[in-house]
């Protein structure tokens, strides 16, 4: 047999009572039936049975699966339909309601249905549901010819299935939905932009966290001192800021003491990684720095905060430089 599409003959052989009537299966009563052409010349005639079972190339899990069952006379005899014998052991086969021969040549369609659903997911997912259908012809007398089956010599009752003749493979493959993308989440509540006071830098945008930013340092200084200076980050805001850095460039009249708790250096640049700040919280950190021996009139140093959901903001914090006092001298 062939996978998918394949058929069988069978040979017609002459009877010996020269009987030209085709009793039923199950019936003893005789029944006339057309004589088959050219068959009193003494020709001998060929009954050849393909079949081609078709399905749906994909399936979800759950699916009864429908199938088309299509067999084909490929002999040259006419053979009913009636004596056409179609199984599927995994489904349920409907035989057609016409024509009741199926002429040389000629296909006749049938159908089927799974008997179970396939399988659910995730099991079933990206698998394939293969079901093969067998077409075979019971024995019967055909206007003097017995056609016996695919056995030479083969003795069988009338109405009795001969071999089988031809099968056909139907594979579907299963195939998922995708997955469900998540809810989207709650509407964000815009919150009001707070103007800046002093040298407090804001960054806001509509619907993102609000950001506040204060450095704070010695109004005076002594040159060649050291100046420490505060930052204080604040999100007034009502939601979450994301991803918040702050940085600190200082001026050339400043020399940059170590590297401060919490912070990365790389050149002249101290950056505080704070990460999530959330709504109401704050974050401060501090650097010291050197005044410079040349440094003079009014050093400012700028520091900035930035978050991947907020705008930048900035403050300036301004030192003036005091030259250093001189050691009283005693005599």
């Amino acid at each position: 047999h062939k996978s998918h599409r394949s058929h069988h003959s069978h040979k017609a052989h002459k009877g010996h009572d020269g009987d030209h009537h085709t009793p039923k299966p199950g019936d003893d009563k005789d029944h006339h039936t057309p004589k088959p052409k050219d068959d009193d010349h003494g020709r001998t005639c060929v009954v050849s049975l393909g079949v081609v079972k078709t399905g749906p190339a994909q399936v979800a899990p759950g699916d009864l699966i429908n199938y088309t069952i299509a067999v084909t006379n490929t002999g040259n005899v006419p053979v009913p339909v009636s004596y056409v014998v179609v199984t599927d052991p995994t489904a349920t086969v409907t035989p057609p309601l016409t024509p009741d021969v199926i002429a040389p040549g000629a296909t006749v369609n049938w159908t089927a249905v799974s008997n179970t659903a396939v399988a659910p997911a995730p099991g079933s997912c990206n698998t394939t549901v293969s079901n093969t259908a067998t077409v075979s012809l019971k024995r019967i007398r055909e206007s003097g010819f017995i056609i016996t089956g695919s056995v030479e010599g083969a003795s069988q009752g009338e109405g009795t299935p001969a071999p089988v003749d031809a099968s056909s493979t139907a594979v579907s493959t299963v195939v998922c939905p995708p997955t469900p993308p998540p809810p989207p989440p709650p509407p964000v509540t815009p919150d009001t932009p707070i103007s800046p006071v002093g040298f407090a830098g804001v960054a806001s945008v509509a619907g993102s966290p609000t950001l506040v930013v204060r450095k704070t340092g010695p109004a005076t200084a002594t040159r060649g001192g050291a100046v420490t200076y505060r930052v204080r980050v604040t999100n007034t805001g009502k939601v979450v800021a994301n991803n918040v850095v702050v940085t600190d460039t200082p001026p050339s009249t400043m020399r940059i003491q170590g590297t401060p708790q919490g912070a990365t250096r790389s050149g002249r640049t101290i950056t505080w990684n704070v990460g999530y700040l959330g709504a109401g919280e704050s974050r401060t950190m501090s650097v010291t720095l050197g005044l410079r021996a040349s440094a003079t009139g009014t050093t400012c140093n700028v520091a900035t905060v930035a978050a991947s959901n907020a705008t930048t903001a900035k403050s300036k914090a301004c030192t003036r430089v005091q030259a250093a006092r001189a050691a009283a001298v005693t005599g």
